[in-house]
Order: structure tokens, then C-alpha cells, then sequence
């Protein structure tokens, strides 16, 4: 895939999808991804599996900024980011007896990357932000035993192992769950997990320079971990509604933040488009997330269906300046509702209709300082007021209307999309305009009617 945004092609008085007015952003991303897997039935209570895989990516991104009022174009940002990674995977299941079985897994990850990063300040001095061409191997290894006390209590335990050799740091990880059968149509479960990830490579590499020369302050970062608990109820209302209700609590500690007092944290990687460069880190962190999601699940009979699905949470963390704030994915809640219907007409001719609505909190972001980023020219933010502000909340509604003709062995379909009907206007992403020295929206699609045609056989 590759994608051109083009300031200098930009309506300015128009806020644009994606485009910036005041750069050229001009990406090109390959990937490739090839597996396979052979299972043998060793016994019958035993079996094997062992899967190999391989992916391949690269990425390459230019960014020049635009002068105003001249609008001539200077080089800002390049970057090409390659990788290959290598995958085994062999999983064993046995099952001893009705009451006790288990399954036990070794996976070893390759990866290979070659990435390199550019940034040129002000037209004249080149920094350079990753430069590295390396291999790193993660190691992990399960094993799970799943007991049957009786036919009302189930008990899943196990432990997993990671190894990664980028650090040579190795954790062990219990987790398990427990399952009551209170009815044949009611069940309660509990279940805790401690889990660990290890940073994003990009962020490992990140160049410190000392008049030493170069150093990799983040390459000796350890896992972000956190404990999981989570605690749930499930009740067959009847033989087709069903009632999902699921509370959790999950703890993170030793999370990468800044070294130095700042309001910075790993935890709100992959809010933004760009890869974290902050050098420096080190494993002091803290967050959670809490909250409950429930689900109500109609499956299709009587000619329709319907799915409700809501979340509501509490997402927060502490940098290294050791204040409590909002994550950048504390939206705070998610509601989803889907519902659909068939009428048939004849023998084999069916319309069919459905409603999709979905509504999700603003997130929280963090105010432009105005004064600084006119001096400047770009964006600063007022980093002590991180995620203090919220943006409003999403919403969309879209209805789906067909018709479907059924043949004896295929089917032909026309249908027409209303996407987002009611043409809200839902933020996409928020920029500065050094132009307006002002913060400017960027809006996700309106009102887009999608027709298409299908025929199954």
C-alpha cells in the first residue's frame, strides 16, 4: 500500500481527512506473511502440532515541511523500518482421564530489523533517531492442567515462561480460573494472570548521544508487567438469549517511563501515528484499567437477531512526576448495539434489514501550549496538563437494506449501506496549525451510502 498527503495541495479553508496543509507525508508499507502446520495423533489421548511461520514488513516514510507564506518544501522526517520474523511453535495435548488433561507449548520468535530514522531541525541539522541493523530471539513456554473436580467445577492453572534475549531477562508468569457450574443454564467464573510485554523494538533503540558517543539507554528496558483478575456470569436466559456479565481489575507496575520527573509513559504508545523517541527509560511506572462489560446476544431465529455489548472503565497511570492521570484510552465507556431482520417475500426471495450503533467517550488528550509552538513553529504541548482534556464522544449510526434471491445451490444479493446516516461528525484526529497558531480537527467520514452486489455459490 502507499499513500500521498500533500500540503501544498490542501484546501486551507477546509479541515481535511488525514492531510496536513503545513507538511507532505508520503508513506509505503509492504508486508507478507507465509505458514504452515502439521498435527499428528501420536495416541488416543495424545497429539502433537508444530507450526512454522514467517512475516516480513518495511515501511518507508518521508515528511517535508511546508514555509509559509512561501510554501516551498524542505525536508523534515524520513524513516525505513524493516523487519522478518521467524516462528516455531509445538503444542502437546494429553488427556489422562475424564478429569484431568493437559496442554503444554513452546514458541520461539526470531526477529529480525533493520530501521533507521531521520529528523532534520530547521532545514540545516540532521538527527538521527534509530539507526540499527540487529536480531532479537523471545522464548516462551506454557504449560496448562485443566481439572474436573465434578461436573459443576472446573479449574484451568498453569505457569508461562518468557525469555528474551535482547536483555536476557526471563519471567515466569502463574495464572488460573475457575469455573462453577451453578445450573445447566448458569455459570460463575474467577480468574487471575500475571503477564508481562516486552517493548516495542523502536523504542529499544532509540540513540542517546554523550561525548562518549552513541548510547542505548533503552536497550536493558525489562517487561512491562501487570496482574489481571477478572470475574464473571453467564446465564442462558433461554435457548437463544444469552447474558454475558464480566468484571476486571488489572494492576500494572514496572511499566518504562522517563528517568527524569516527566508526565511521560509507555502505557499511551499507539495513541499517536509515530513511534516513541524518548531515551532515558526505566521501569518505575504504575497504571490500571478496571471496569465491567456486559453483553446480551440474541442468535438469529424467528427471523432476527440482535447483540447489545457495553463497557464502561476507569483507565489511569503515573509517570515518573508521580501524578495520577487519565490514560490516553480512557474513553470510559463503549456501547454497541446491532440488530437485524428477514422477511421472506416468497419461497426464495428474502428482504433483509439491519441497524448498527455505536457510541464511545471522547479521549482524553493534552493542551497545546500556544506560546511556546508560535515561537517555535511546530507543536508543543503543555506536557504538566497531560490527558486533562477530553474531546466529545463519538457516535454513528448505520442501516443496512437488501434483497436476496436464493437459487437451489447460490444466492445473488443487492444491498445498499447507509454509513453513519446521521452525518455526525466524529473527531479523527486533533493537529496544530502553526498557519492559525491554533489546534485544528480533522473529522472521520460523514455520510457515506455504500451499494454493492454479491453472488454466493
Amino acid at each position: 500500500s502507499n499513500v500521498d498527503f500533500l500540503g501544498n495541495k490542501e484546501d486551507t479553508t477546509k479541515n481535511n481527512l488525514f492531510g496536513n496543509e503545513n507538511s507532505n507525508l508520503i508513506v509505503d508499507f509492504k508486508t507478507a506473511v507465509l505458514g504452515g502446520s502439521y498435527e499428528h495423533q501420536i495416541s488416543a489421548k495424545t497429539s502433537l502440532k508444530f507450526t512454522l511461520g514467517l512475516m516480513g514488513t518495511q515501511q518507508n516514510v518521508i515528511i517535508d515541511s511546508i514555509a509559509n507564506p512561501s510554501r516551498l518544501e524542505f525536508r523534515s522526517r524520513e524513516g525505513k523500518f524493516i523487519t522478518q520474523k521467524y516462528v516455531a511453535l509445538l503444542t502437546l495435548n494429553h488427556k489422562f482421564n475424564a478429569k484431568n488433561s493437559l496442554q503444554a507449548g513452546l514458541n520461539v520468535d526470531k526477529q529480525d530489523f533493520n530501521l533507521f530514522s531521520k529528523e532534520i531541525i530547521n532545514n540545516i541539522t540532521p538527527i538521527i533517531r534509530v539507526n540499527i541493523d540487529d536480531a532479537a530471539y523471545l522464548s516462551q513456554g506454557y504449560a496448562q492442567w485443566k481439572h474436573r473436580f465434578n461436573q459443576k467445577l472446573t479449574l484451568n492453572a498453569g505457569l508461562h515462561f518468557q525469555n528474551y534475549s535482547l536483555n536476557q531477562q526471563s519471567v515466569v508468569e502463574p495464572r488460573f480460573g475457575l469455573k462453577y457450574l451453578a445450573t445447566q443454564k448458569q455459570s460463575f467464573s474467577i480468574g487471575y494472570g500475571l503477564h508481562s510485554q516486552i517493548q516495542n523494538i523502536y523504542t529499544n533503540y532509540v540513540i542517546t548521544p554523550s561525548p562518549q558517543g552513541i548510547k542505548y539507554t533503552n536497550k536493558d528496558l525489562g517487561f512491562n508487567r501487570s496482574h489481571h483478575l477478572v470475574a464473571g456470569y453467564e446465564n442462558n436466559l433461554t435457548e437463544k438469549l444469552l447474558l454475558r456479565v464480566e468484571a476486571y481489575y488489572q494492576s500494572l507496575f514496572d511499566v518504562a517511563i522517563d528517568k527524569n520527573p516527566s508526565s511521560f509513559s509507555t502505557l499511551n504508545t499507539g495513541a499517536g501515528f509515530f513511534f516513541t523517541e524518548r531515551a532515558n527509560l526505566v521501569n518505575n511506572g504504575t497504571g490500571y484499567n478496571y471496569g465491567v462489560e456486559i453483553t446480551l446476544e440474541k442468535t438469529f431465529s424467528n427471523n432476527y437477531y440482535f447483540l447489545v455489548t457495553t463497557s464502561v472503565f476507569n483507565s489511569k497511570y503515573k509517570g515518573s512526576d508521580n501524578i495520577e492521570r487519565n490514560t490516553a484510552f480512557n474513553n470510559n465507556y463503549v456501547l454497541n448495539i446491532l440488530g437485524g431482520k428477514e422477511w421472506k417475500l416468497r419461497k426464495n426471495y428474502v428482504i433483509f434489514g439491519s441497524l448498527k450503533m455505536s457510541t464511545v467517550g471522547g479521549r482524553y488528550f493534552t493542551p497545546l501550549d500556544l506560546n511556546a509552538s508560535k515561537i517555535k513553529g511546530d507543536a508543543v504541548y503543555e506536557e504538566n496538563k497531560a490527558f486533562s482534556e477530553k474531546q466529545t464522544a463519538y457516535f454513528r449510526i448505520d442501516v443496512k437494506v437488501g434483497f436476496r434471491k436464493e437459487y437451489k445451490k447460490s444466492s445473488l444479493e443487492f444491498t445498499l449501506d447507509l454509513q453513519n446516516v446521521t452525518a455526525n461528525q466524529n473527531i479523527f484526529q486533533q493537529t496544530y496549525n502553526r498557519r492559525i497558531n491554533a489546534l485544528t480537527t480533522q473529522y472521520q467520514q460523514g455520510f457515506f451510502p455504500v451499494p454493492f452486489v454479491r453472488y454466493t455459490f
